[in-house]
C-alpha cells in the first residue's frame, strides 16, 4: 500500500474474520484492505483509488453500514457516462453498486407515492434514463424539469417494461445551469453577433402570394403521425413534398432548408413538430445554424411547432409565419389557398356585401 496515497476509513459491521477467510489469498494484495481500530471501532482501511474499482463493492459492501457506504464509497458519475457503462457492462443490473449520478431532468410525472422522471446527459435529451424516487424525496429536493440534480441510488431492471430504471434514494438540486441552458445561451450569443452583420430579412407576405404558388410545399417533419395529420387537414388543397428528418440537431434542418432553396422545386417550406411541454424536445430548434438558414432562405418558412407559452425556440423569430400547432397551420394554409382562388379577377372580390355567392364558393373551396 502506498503510504502517500489517501486512505478511506470505513466503519466495519458484520464478521470481519469471515471476510478475511473468504479472501485470505488476495484480500490484502488485490483488495488492499487493512483492518485498524479507530475511536474504539474496527474499520476497513482502503486506498482511495481502490474504492472505485469494480470488484471492491462486490467484496466489501456487505461489511460496511449502508449510510457510511453511500457517503464514502458511492462514485459520482455523469449521466451520459453512467448510461454508457450500463450498456457496456456484462454484469447484471442487480449487481451494479450504488452510485451518485449527476444529470439534467427532462420531465417529471407524479404517480401516487412515487415520482417518475427522465434525466439526460446531453443538451437535447436524445439519450434518457428513466428514474423513480419517493414523493417525499422529490418534494424535499424541489424536483422539476430543466434542472440539474445529483441523485444517489442504483439501477433496477423492470421486467414488465423490459427496461432499466434508476431508483434514486436521495436527490439534491444543484444550482448549476443544465446542458440545454448552456447550449441555448451559446446559440443566443452567436445569433446576436450574426445580426450585427446581417439583419433579419423582411417577412414574405404569404397570404397575398399563396395564389401564385405553382410548385409543391416542402414539409420537414420528424414523426409520421405529424405528417399524416397535416395531410388530412389540407386534404389535397396544396401539393406537399414530405421530408422526414430526425430533429437531433439544428444543423440537419439548416442543411435541408439550404438544399430546398438550391433545387428550386418548392414554393415554401413548413416545419412541423408534435405538441410538447418539454423544452428538451425543442432543443434543435434553438440552433443558430437553423435560424441563419431561415433568415437567408429565398422561400417563405412556416412553422407549426406546438410549443407552450414558456417555450419559444429561436427559429420562430426568423420564420415568416408561426402557427400555435401544426393543425392550425394546415387550417391557415387551406383557408388562404381557398381565399386566393375565390379572389381571382374573373370571380370578383371577396366582399360579403357585394357578392354573397363568393362566400358560398369559398366554403366549397375549403377541404372540409
Amino acid at each position: 500500500m502506498n503510504q502517500e496515497e489517501k486512505l478511506v476509513w470505513l466503519e466495519q459491521q458484520g464478521d470481519y474474520a469471515r471476510f478475511r477467510q473468504e479472501y485470505q489469498d488476495h484480500y490484502q494484495e488485490k483488495l488492499s484492505v487493512r483492518q485498524r481500530k479507530r475511536d474504539g471501532k474496527w474499520c476497513f482501511v482502503v486506498p482511495e483509488s481502490r474504492v472505485q474499482d469494480d470488484w471492491f463493492p462486490e467484496h466489501c459492501h456487505p461489511y460496511v453500514p449502508e449510510d457510511v457506504w453511500q457517503k464514502k464509497c458511492c462514485r459520482t458519475i455523469d449521466c451520459y457516462e453512467f448510461m454508457e457503462a450500463l450498456e457496456l457492462s456484462m454484469r447484471k443490473v442487480e449487481d451494479c453498486p450504488p452510485c451518485t449520478v449527476i444529470a439534467d431532468v427532462c420531465r417529471t410525472t407524479p404517480a401516487g407515492s412515487y415520482v417518475y422522471f427522465d434525466v439526460t446527459g446531453d443538451d437535447i435529451g436524445n439519450s434518457r434514463l428513466h428514474c423513480r424516487c419517493s414523493s417525499y424525496a422529490a418534494s424535499a429536493a424541489g424536483l422539476s424539469s430543466d434542472q440539474r440534480i445529483r441523485m444517489t441510488g442504483k439501477p433496477a431492471y423492470i421486467s414488465t417494461r423490459a427496461a432499466i430504471e434508476f431508483h434514486a434514494d436521495k436527490i439534491h438540486a444543484l444550482h448549476e445551469p443544465t446542458s440545454l441552458s448552456q447550449t441555448i445561451s451559446g446559440h443566443k450569443s452567436e445569433l446576436y453577433s450574426y445580426l450585427t452583420e446581417k439583419p433579419k430579412r423582411e417577412k414574405f407576405p404569404i397570404r397575398s402570394r399563396i395564389g401564385a404558388w405553382e410548385k409543391p410545399v416542402a414539409v420537414l417533419y420528424e414523426k409520421q403521425q405529424e405528417m399524416e395529420e397535416f395531410q388530412d387537414i389540407l386534404a389535397g388543397s396544396l401539393e406537399l413534398v414530405p421530408i422526414h428528418l430526425a430533429f437531433t440537431n439544428g444543423i440537419n434542418l439548416a442543411i435541408r432548408i439550404q438544399d430546398i432553396n438550391l433545387t428550386g422545386k418548392a414554393d415554401a417550406i413548413c416545419i412541423l413538430h408534435r405538441p410538447s411541454i418539454e423544452t428538451y424536445s425543442y432543443g434543435s430548434l434553438y440552433a443558430a445554424e437553423l435560424c441563419k438558414a431561415i433568415n437567408e432562405s429565398n422561400l417563405p418558412v412556416l412553422t407549426g411547432l406546438g410549443c407552450g407559452k414558456d417555450t419559444h425556440p429561436f427559429c420562430m423569430d426568423y420564420a415568416d409565419y408561426n402557427a400555435p400547432t401544426l393543425s392550425m397551420l394546415a387550417v391557415k394554409l387551406a383557408y388562404w389557398k381557398a381565399s386566393a382562388t375565390a379572389e381571382k379577377p374573373n370571380q370578383g372580390k371577396l366582399d360579403e356585401k357585394q357578392d354573397v355567392s363568393i362566400w358560398t364558393k369559398l366554403k366549397d373551396l375549403l377541404p372540409w
